[in-house]
This record gives structure tokens, C-alpha cells and sequence, in this order.
């Protein structure tokens, strides 16, 4: 054979060698480019997905709940979804890239959904068609300043199962909700399993979440790992109440840590998309929403307004300081006091403080102590007394919710000087009275006029 000839097969066998390992590669690593909104099938792409596989943990499956199979420009990522209309499944947007956010777009080579086995029924592998709706956030805010974060995607196929039917009716504090989840355990395979979910109002964590009918809801007990986003929370009905959106913030989390703000140990917690609220396309029945709730205002200042009131709350502190207050009020020689709580300067403190006094108490007993000359005829014009009492601090820790609670922190005594008029006291019964003590390691100084010996409450 000539040289020439020799150099031209040469090229041909490495040029199909390189093609051949090119098909391989992309098998193996389940890769191949996809353009956006694509509508031819991709081969490659759907022999991934058709390999996908969901089985169900100690059998609890829910036939309506789907693992998601997410891929688009080389990133794969998985979520759960669930079946609300005969054709229409429901996950979160988080799931969905940015591009595949958009309404109408083709999602055929990027989303696949397969349905669990159970009973006489096979497990079911169906294509997606297009994105009906979706929301578009900002993946990088904390998750207390989403509205909501929901995803209809319309499939080719209606699967063989029942659709569930979605609830309008918020999540409750004190309810257990049912979370069936998507566990993955290879690129292929995967379980689904089931877990108890309990929401909860007021949390430091989320302070928009005041009620059932809050766009996000802050919960404890869901399970957040690769596979859980968009996993649906079921009421007792079994229709569908919220679903799985985010973990905690980080820096939220690292916040309190750092802040010393934890009573003790912080449970995991998560955010979950309240289905009360948001709009659903035609497609899917659902009643009408909490407008008054849903459209509430939701930015940062606000939350910081809302967060930073949860510290400085003086509900928080009430029974801790009627324990504080009964123990300090009662009547004592000279005067019967009004305590009073003072702020410090960030508001999460309180420090206990004698306040006006509510009145002299049993004067004869103890005029005594102020009168002299002839046979302690004379009472004097001015007196002193020196009190003091434990150092009461009430400081605002957050619970393992990352709900406000009061804590009693005692620190030494508090000693006060206390100034008034004996003998207009006793022939009288009225004097001025001074107070002059130690708030927050500063020296205070109050005045108060016309205290009599009548008890005020």
C-alpha cells in the first residue's frame, strides 16, 4: 500500500476511535449537550432517565409522589415531586435552573419523573413536557424573605395513579404533617421514606411565620437532604399542604451561634412553601387563597424589624417578672415599692429597679428612727435609708425553635440610697422621696414627688 494511502487510513481509524470514546464518555458520565427548550428526544439523555429506579423504604411509599430527575447543561440534580392534577406534578422551583424557570419552555430533556411501585401497581417513568409556572427567586436571600416557591410542570403521559388534591387550609401549630421524601442513593436509584413534620409560629428563625396561613413556614422534624427539595407535606386528608423548600440559613445560623443567643441546643430546622398562598395555573384545582395573609409586606427592613422585636419583648418575660416582682414588693419597713424593668440599650435585657414607691409603710414603727431631742419629740426633716436586693436580670435566649424565652440571670447585689422627708411623712403624710441606685452598672437617679400612706396598686 503507498505511504500516502497508509497516512489517510491511519487518520480515518483514529478519527472513529475518537467518536466511539466521545458516545462512551457521555454514557458514562451521563453528559450530553442540551439545548434550551429543546423538543426532539435526546437518546442519550432518556437512556439515563429510563434507567432511573424508585423504590420504597419499610413500605412507606405514597404512589403519588415522584422522584425527580433534574439535567440540564451537564449539572444533574434530583428533587421530589408530587402528582395534583392528571397530568400535572408539583415540585419545588428550587429544583428547576433558571433557564428551565421560564413559562412554556420545553423541559422534555431536562426533567424526568418516576413513580414508586406499590401494590399491583409497577413503577411508572414518565417524560415532561413543558413548565407551566414557576417561581423565580433568589436563591441566595434567606428563605424567610420568599413568598413562595412553587413549580407546575406538565408530563407527556397522565401516570396511572390518583392525583391529590391541594389544600388551601394552612399549616397548623401543634399538627403533625406527613413529609414523603425522595432518598437517593446512586445517580440511578433511590427510596421513598417518610417523615413527621411540625410547624411552628413565631420563630426567630422566620418571624413572617405568625399563622397557618403565612406564605413560609417555619417547621422542625422535616428531613432536607439531596433528594427532599420539593418533598409534600400531607394533611390528615391527604391533600397536599406545603412542600419542602430550604434548610435554615447558614448565616442566620452562624449569627446566633456566634451571638451566645441559643438557650441550648438548636433543632434543625426548615422552610416550607404554604400552598394557602400562590398562584397555580388553570390546570390545578385549588380554592382561593389568604390574600390578606399572602400579599403581606416582606422585605429585609422588616424582617430585621420583626426579629429584633422577638428579642426585645417584655411578653416574653411576664411570669419571670411577676416571680421577681412578688418577691421584691412586699411591704417592708418604710416604704412598700413599684418595680420597674429597664431596657438596656439593645432591648434583650431587662434589670429590675425600685420604681415609685406605691407608699410609706407602717410609719409608727418606725418613726423612731428619725426623731430626737427631748425625749425624741423632734423628728427630723430629712432621712436616709440604704436597701439592696439581688442583681435581677431577665435576658432574651431563643429555644431550640429559635423562639424567644426568659432567662433569670441573678449577679450580686444592688444597693440603693433612698432620701426623704420624715417629719412631713409623719405629720403630714406625704413626702418627697429620692432614689439613687446602680441600672446596667450606671449610677441612677429618680425623684418622685407625694408619696403618701395610702397603698396604690
Amino acid at each position: 500500500m503507498p505511504a500516502f494511502l497508509k497516512f489517510i487510513f491511519l487518520c480515518q481509524m483514529v478519527a472513529i476511535a475518537s467518536c466511539a470514546k466521545k458516545v462512551e464518555n457521555d454514557l458514562d458520565k451521563r453528559i450530553a449537550r442540551t439545548q434550551r427548550n429543546q423538543v426532539q428526544l435526546d437518546p442519550v439523555i432518556h437512556r439515563f432517565f429510563q434507567e432511573q429506579e424508585l423504590g420504597c423504604d419499610k413500605g412507606e411509599c405514597h404512589p403519588s409522589v415522584a422522584k425527580l430527575t433534574i439535567f440540564e447543561r451537564g449539572a444533574l440534580q434530583f428533587c421530589s415531586g408530587v402528582l395534583v392534577a392528571p397530568d400535572v406534578i408539583l415540585t419545588s422551583s428550587n429544583c428547576l435552573t433558571r433557564n428551565l424557570k421560564l413559562p412554556n419552555i420545553s423541559c422534555l430533556n431536562n426533567v424526568h419523573a418516576v413513580f414508586p411501585g406499590l401494590g399491583s401497581m409497577k413503577q411508572e417513568s414518565v417524560k415532561c413536557d413543558y413548565v407551566l409556572s414557576s417561581n423565580i427567586l433568589q436563591e441566595d436571600k434567606d428563605p424567610a424573605l420568599w413568598r413562595s416557591d412553587f413549580a407546575f410542570l406538565k408530563l407527556k403521559t397522565s401516570p396511572g395513579r390518583e392525583p391529590l388534591r391541594i389544600s388551601r387550609d394552612g399549616l397548623k401549630e401543634g399538627q403533625s404533617y406527613r413529609q414523603f421524601k425522595v432518598d437517593i442513593s446512586t445517580d440511578t436509584s433511590a427510596k421513598l421514606s417518610r417523615s413527621k413534620c411540625q410547624p411552628h409560629y413565631n420563630s426567630y428563625a422566620n418571624p413572617f411565620s405568625r399563622e397557618r396561613y403565612s406564605p413560609m413556614m417555619t417547621v422542625s422534624g422535616c428531613a432536607f437532604s439531596e433528594g427532599n427539595l420539593g418533598s409534600p407535606l400531607l394533611n390528615e386528608s391527604g391533600e397536599v399542604v406545603g412542600l419542602v423548600s430550604a434548610n435554615m440559613n447558614t448565616e442566620l445560623r452562624n449569627y446566633i451561634l456566634a451571638n451566645d443567643m441559643m438557650l441550648g441546643e438548636m433543632v434543625p430546622i426548615q422552610h416550607v412553601s404554604n400552598l394557602s398562598c400562590g398562584d397555580f395555573p388553570r390546570e390545578v384545582s385549588a380554592g382561593r387563597q389568604s390574600k390578606l395573609e399572602c400579599e403581606k409586606t416582606i422585605d429585609t427592613l422588616t424582617l430585621d424589624r420583626y426579629r429584633s422585636r422577638l428579642l426585645s419583648s417584655r411578653k416574653t418575660h411576664l411570669e419571670n417578672m411577676k416571680k421577681i416582682e412578688k418577691e421584691l414588693e412586699k411591704p417592708d419597713k418604710y416604704f412598700k415599692w413599684d418595680i420597674k424593668f429597664y431596657a438596656n440599650n439593645k432591648g434583650n435585657v431587662l434589670e429590675a429597679h425600685f420604681g415609685r414607691p406605691k407608699c410609706f409603710y407602717d410609719i409608727d414603727t418606725w418613726i423612731s428612727e428619725f426623731s430626737g431631742g427631748w425625749r425624741g419629740r423632734s423628728v427630723y426633716t430629712y432621712g436616709f435609708i440604704e436597701m439592696s436586693h439581688k442583681t435581677y436580670r431577665l435576658e432574651t435566649k431563643l429555644d431550640s425553635l429559635l423562639r424567644p424565652a426568659s432567662t433569670i440571670k441573678e449577679e450580686g447585689m444592688k444597693n440603693y440610697k433612698i432620701e426623704f422627708n420624715p417629719a412631713s411623712s409623719y405629720f403630714e403624710d406625704q413626702t418627697d422621696v429620692t432614689i439613687t441606685g446602680q441600672l446596667f452598672d450606671s449610677s441612677s437617679e429618680q425623684n418622685y414627688s407625694n408619696i403618701t400612706n395610702i397603698c396604690t396598686e
